[in-house]
This record gives C-alpha cells, sequence and structure tokens, in this order.
C-alpha cells in the first residue's frame, strides 16, 4: 500500500522495484521467492512423482497480490526490466537525492540542494559499458585501458537516478541551486549561515551528500600498512590530461583483490589483506560495488580465497585424501574368471568368436 501511494501521488517514480526479463526463465526465481515467503510450493512430491501445487487458493490469492503489486507500484515496462535498470533507478550514488526526499516526505518545511557544477550530469556512463565481457573481463585489461576507462568515468561524473530525482522535485518546496558550491559555515542566532560561491543562505541543517575520496590516514585500522600497499601511481604514469588524483591513488591489487607490497618494502602478512570495496575498482573494475556486478565479485572473492587457502593447506588436504577410505566398490559386485585358451597355432586356426570382446 506505502509502495502504491508512493508511484501514485509522485507522479513518475515507481514505489518498488521488481525485475523481469525477456524471458520467463528468469522471471521465475524473482517471483518463486515471494511465492515461497508466502508459504507456497510450487510442487509437491507424491509417491516420488512431482505434482503440481499452484491450483491452491493460497497460490491464486499471490498471483493476484503480486500483479496487483506490479500494477500499482511497479515500473509500467518491469516485464524487460533488468536488475540494471532496478539498480540504477533505487540504487546508490544518490545520496543527496535521497537525503532531500526523505527530508521533504518527513514534514521539512524547505529543502535546498547546493550543487557544485553548473549542471546535472545526464548520462550514466558506467550503465552503458555494463555487459558480461565488462563485468569478467576488466580484470584482464592491459593498464592503459583500465585507466582509460575508469578515468573517464570519473570526468563525466555519474547522474542521480531519474526517479530519486523526480522524487524531490515533485515537491513545490524543493530548490536546486546549480553552480553554487559550499564555501564555509558558522553558527549564528542558532542557525547556520552558510557561504556558498552563490552567496550566503541560512539553514537549520546541513547534509553533505559530496562523495567520498581514499584516505588511509582516516582509518586506523588501516594507516600502520598503508606505508607499506602499493598505489596505482607506482604502476603507471598516465599520459598528459589524463592525471587523476584519485585513481592514482588507488591500491593495485593482485589477482585475488590482495594488497601488493611496495618496492623495496617488507610487509609481512600484506597479502593476505583483501580489498573489496570502491578503492579496488581501478584493478578489478565494478564487481567490488555496482549491482548486479557485486555478485560475480563476491563469487570471484570467495574462490580465489578457497583456492589460496587450499594451497596453504595442501600437505593437510593431502594427508585427509591418504587417510579417505570411503569404498566405492564392497567386492562383491564381481567375479574373478581366468582367460579363455588362446589358438594353439598346432592345432591350426580357431576362429574366435564375434561376440566376445576384451575390455581393458
Amino acid at each position: 500500500e506505502v509502495s502504491a501511494k508512493l508511484t501514485k501521488d509522485l507522479g513518475g517514480p515507481y514505489g518498488i522495484g521488481v525485475r523481469g526479463s525477456r524471458s520467463w526463465a528468469t522471471i521465475h526465481p524473482g517471483f518463486l521467492s515471494g511465492y515461497a515467503n508466502f508459504g507456497e510450493k510450487d510442487f509437491n512430491v507424491t509417491d516420488g512423482k512431482l505434482k503440481a501445487a499452484m491450483n491452491s487458493a493460497g497460490s491464486k490469492s499471490f498471483h493476484k497480490d503480486w500483479v496487483k503489486m506490479i500494477q500499482d507500484s511497479g515500473p509500467k515496462n518491469w516485464s524487460t526490466y533488468t536488475w540494471y535498470q532496478v539498480g540504477t533507478d533505487l540504487g546508490a550514488g544518490a545520496s543527496a537525492m535521497d537525503s532531500a526526499a526523505t527530508a521533504l516526505e518527513h514534514g521539512a518545511q524547505r529543502v535546498h540542494l547546493l550543487v557544485r557544477r553548473p549542471d546535472l550530469p545526464r548520462v550514466n556512463k558506467g550503465k552503458g559499458a555494463g555487459s558480461p565481457g565488462f563485468v569478467h573481463g576488466y580484470a584482464r585489461l592491459a593498464d592503459p585501458h583500465k585507466w582509460r576507462i575508469r578515468h573517464y568515468i570519473h570526468t563525466q561524473q555519474v547522474p542521480p537516478p531519474h526517479n530519486s530525482t523526480l522524487r524531490v522535485s515533485a515537491h513545490p518546496n524543493a530548490f536546486f541551486h546549480l553552480g553554487c558550491a559550499v564555501q564555509g559555515a558558522q553558527e549564528q542566532n542558532g542557525a547556520l549561515r552558510v557561504r556558498t560561491s552563490a552567496g550566503p543562505i541560512a539553514l537549520d541543517f546541513l547534509i553533505f551528500a559530496t562523495g567520498f575520496a581514499i584516505d588511509w590516514t582516516a582509518r586506523p585500522m588501516l594507516r600502520h600498512i598503508a606505508p607499506f600497499v602499493r598505489p596505482w601511481r607506482e604502476r603507471w604514469t598516465p599520459p598528459l590530461g589524463e592525471e587523476d588524483a584519485e585513481l592514482s591513488a588507488s591500491p593495485d591489487l593482485g589477482p585475488d583483490f590482495e594488497f601488493q607490497v611496495r618496492e623495496g618494502q617488507t610487509c609481512p602478512g600484506l597479502e593476505r589483506i583483501h580489498c573489496f570495496c570502491y578503492p579496488a575498482a581501478l584493478s578489478m573494475g565494478v564487481i567490488t560495488g555496482d549491482i548486479p556486478a557485486i555478485s560475480e565479485g563476491a563469487l570471484q572473492l570467495a574462490t580465489g580465497l578457497a583456492g589460496l587457502l587450499y594451497a596453504e593447506d595442501h600437505e593437510h588436504h593431502f594427508a585427509r585424501m591418504q587417510a579417505f577410505a570411503e569404498p566405492e566398490l564392497l567386492g562383491d559386485e564381481w567375479v574373478a574368471s581366468p582367460l579363455p585358451r588362446f589358438p594353439d597355432d598346432d592345432l591350426g586356426p580357431v576362429a574366435v568368436p564375434p561376440s566376445e570382446v576384451s575390455i581393458s
């Protein structure tokens, strides 16, 4: 009901993200998850045979609610929606819009969005790059190609999602101030006097949704190893015009997301620390943060860790293999027989029946 009301009242954004696809095979798992949580079954096993169980009253009720949910609350073209679209419409990278919309929906008298840029970016270039090849093949690229992709996406910037922006602009008391960079703030008479590049403004609350930076010293657990971690600036020097301080500070990771030691330094155990978050993007691609690629990244990380642990404990695993004694055969599955007599040359040629076959 809440999702349906949001869809109706906001006049554009949808209240709930539902993934479909162009084939039933990929629609079914999402539907079945909800169906199972509803307490229903698609099949029963009776006398060792599968029998359909979707003709029950509970199943019919769930189907009716599911269809109504999509009609009232989902995107109109839901049947061809992929996770890329659902993730973009509802997902990360929209903290400013989400913060503003939440304030407006909870009774804020006015919300001012102070935007440093003269205009909002319009195209999500990262979304345009999305493909199975991009997910699985990026880490195989040469350094110049990795840098070119990440630098281009970085400079183009990522726009806030369409529906998240409409969620804000639907309110008449929401104001977008472009080319308005915050330059300072001080408390004055119980309020904040905020200096911006476009002039001062008085606010009760100031929420920073300005993104983040890689800063090793800000994390006590990392600052002790930071001097030993090899950054990308020691691996690759970009051509003129493609310099990027954020990318240069990114850690140069190994194939299993592990930190690598800077040349001339020693830090025992550093390779046992694996970086599965945004700073890994330059080395490994979008598999450490973007929807839905992060699922592939988690699988790749888990697979790599399993391999590393096996190699480290190979003596243990070899001993387990030697001690393994679960029989496949018990010894009573066959009867040993002697070979048949080979044809005697002295008695002349003896034809071997064609039905006799030897297997060795």
